[in-house]
């Protein structure tokens, strides 16, 4: 199995409406976006995953009813580097009690309880253009306590945002 590869940053763009209040669990905007100085090889561990670009993707992603986390448990990297993709149930936002439109809920359907997927992509396979891809439906954000519910940013709702960044010249 190939190692992980560490890449240099060469800028982080976190985004401007970024806003944390960790004592009433409201976090605003939590998303950012990281440009590499060097290209990355895809191995067996490092491939692509497709953003929800277009409006039938976009609508297919916050519908979609299970996701996977391609993530890293915290133990799991101490212990040997394995890549774990745990299930996620998309659910109601009334289920995390979320008021803000940019925000999914989703649930641990395997009861996993491990550390580690905060920022990890949330995914799911579909068909687009006669091939198999995974699109990134949101970012876990955090747990939210109780039955194993998460919050995550929708990244279909940060798709105008994404593509302003990524043009960015400085």
């Amino acid at each position: 199995m190939d190692r992980p590869v560490d890449v240099p940053v060469e800028k982080v763009f976190v985004h401007e409406g970024f806003e944390a209040n960790i004592e009433n669990f409201r976090v605003l905007n939590n998303i950012a976006l990281i440009r590499l100085k060097d290209p990355v090889q895809f191995t067996d561990l490092i491939g692509p995953i497709c953003l929800p670009m277009f409006p039938d993707l976009q609508l297919e992603s916050q519908t979609v009813k299970s996701l996977e986390v391609f993530g890293w448990d915290l133990m799991m990297q101490l212990n040997g580097y394995i890549p774990r993709w745990p299930l996620y149930e998309l659910l109601e936002s009334t289920a995390c009690n979320i008021q803000d439109e940019k925000k999914i809920c989703i649930r641990d359907s395997e009861s996993y309880r491990y550390r580690g997927d905060v920022g990890g992509p949330l995914v799911y396979p579909t068909q687009y253009n006669g091939r198999q891809r995974w699109v990134q439906a949101g970012i876990v954000s955090f747990d939210i306590g109780e039955r194993s519910l998460t919050e995550g940013t929708d990244v279909s709702d940060f798709m105008g945002w994404i593509t302003e960044t990524i043009v960015k010249k400085d």
